[in-house]
This record gives structure tokens, C-alpha cells and sequence, in this order.
């Protein structure tokens, strides 16, 4: 592991970043997004009984590994790259070899993230802090599942209280925004239809988010070790 670092990260131009970075892709964005959720959806519709909601959640859970690690893909080649267009069907094959690992990943994280949130509140949100570029750290540096945890702690260490807005806005839009739409009474296939369509507009920023900040702490780790 590296030496602790002080606070580098400016999260304002993360964010400003991410928002560029999205708007100059979003064919590529939305269509990653609409590939991987309407076919979850239809899954979803086409199990309906309450008993498989599990297998529900488990193709849920992988086509969203599989979309974060095509966006991280695709930040990593606007970031080397930018004159060079990525097609949809190039990035999902450049993500395919890694999307057990991938996977894996995005559940040991979500059941941790999600039972710390559960319980206490604050473990969720330290655990959202040391594992939010996990999976860029997977999909550029090629690493496995633990050693991608690993990394991502190592990167975001001395960053946390910068890298905590972007842990909150990443809380409010997964968890908070969509409340209304888990109380509301729609058809099962209006509701479907929504939460995509919610889908593929903040998914891809949020996946967005997680690979600028990445590149943004590979960065500075660089610079801190020419210094």
C-alpha cells in the first residue's frame, strides 16, 4: 500500500468532469444502459412471481457490474484516447472477460455497503468511501476481486472527506430518488418501463462519476510519486 496522502482531490472538478464527459457521450452512455436494463426488465416481468425476486436481483446485479465496468471502459478511452469513437458493441466486448470477476465484486461490495447502511449507517458510507473506484481499478489495471478492494482503499485514502459528497449524491440518486416510484401503485410493466428509463439516464453518470474520480486519484498518486 502507498503512504497516506493529504487531501488532493478538487470534487467540484470531479463532478464538472463526469457532467462533460457524459454529455459528450451519451449515444454511447445511454445506448450501454438501454442494452443491459431493457433486457434485465424484461427478465424481470417475464419471472413476476415474488419467489424469484432473487434471480431477479442477481441478473439485475450483473448487467450493472457489466455497465459500470463498459462505462469505466469508456471514460478510459475518452481519458487516452478522445479522438478514437467507442462503439457499444466494442466496449461490452472489452468488459465480457471480466464480467464474472466483475460481478462477484459488485455483490460482495453491495451486500457489505448495503447491511452497514442497514444497521448503523456510518460503516455503509466508510465502506462506499474505500470501495467507490473498485471497479475502474478492475476493468483498467485488470485485477482481481480483493485486489481491486484493495487498490480502491489504497486510492481514496486521505481523500475521504472530499470523496464523501460524491459518496451522498451516489446515495441520494440510487436509494432516495427512486422512493417514489417503489410507493407508487403503477402496472407492473409502467413501473418497469420507468425505472429503465431512470436507469439509463443517471446510471451511466453515476458509473461516470466513479471512473473520472478514479483517474483523477491514479493521478495525483502518480504525481505525489515523481514528487
Amino acid at each position: 500500500m502507498g503512504e497516506n496522502r493529504g487531501e488532493r482531490i478538487v470534487v467540484s472538478d470531479v463532478f464538472r468532469e463526469a457532467t462533460t464527459v457524459y454529455r459528450r457521450t451519451i449515444p454511447t452512455g445511454w445506448l450501454l444502459a438501454l442494452a443491459l436494463l431493457v433486457p434485465t426488465g424484461v427478465v424481470s416481468l417475464a419471472l413476476g412471481s415474488s419467489s424469484a425476486w432473487i434471480l431477479s436481483e442477481v441478473v439485475f446485479g450483473v448487467a450493472i457490474a457489466w455497465l459500470v465496468g463498459s462505462i469505466a471502459a469508456l471514460v478510459q478511452a475518452e481519458t487516452e484516447s478522445p479522438s478514437d469513437a467507442q462503439s457499444v458493441g466494442a466496449l461490452l466486448r472489452k468488459v465480457w472477460p471480466r464480467l464474472l470477476s466483475l460481478s462477484l465484486l459488485t455483490f460482495a461490495s453491495a451486500i457489505a455497503i448495503g447491511f452497514g447502511l442497514a444497521v448503523l449507517v456510518v460503516p455503509g458510507v466508510i465502506l462506499c468511501l474505500m470501495w467507490i473506484v473498485a471497479i475502474p481499478a478492475m476493468v483498467v489495471e485488470e485485477r482481481g476481486v480483493f485486489d481491486s478492494l484493495g487498490r480502491s482503499f489504497d486510492l481514496t485514502r486521505g481523500n475521504w472527506r472530499g470523496i464523501l459528497l460524491i459518496v451522498l449524491t451516489f446515495i441520494v440518486i440510487e436509494l432516495i430518488l427512486p422512493l417514489p416510484l417503489y410507493l407508487a401503485s403503477f402496472d407492473s410493466a409502467l413501473s418497469m418501463a420507468i425505472s429503465i428509463a431512470f436507469g439509463v439516464l443517471v446510471y451511466p453518470y453515476l458509473a461516470m462519476l466513479s471512473a473520472v474520480l478514479y483517474f483523477r486519484l491514479k493521478g495525483e498518486e502518480s504525481s505525489v510519486a515523481v514528487g
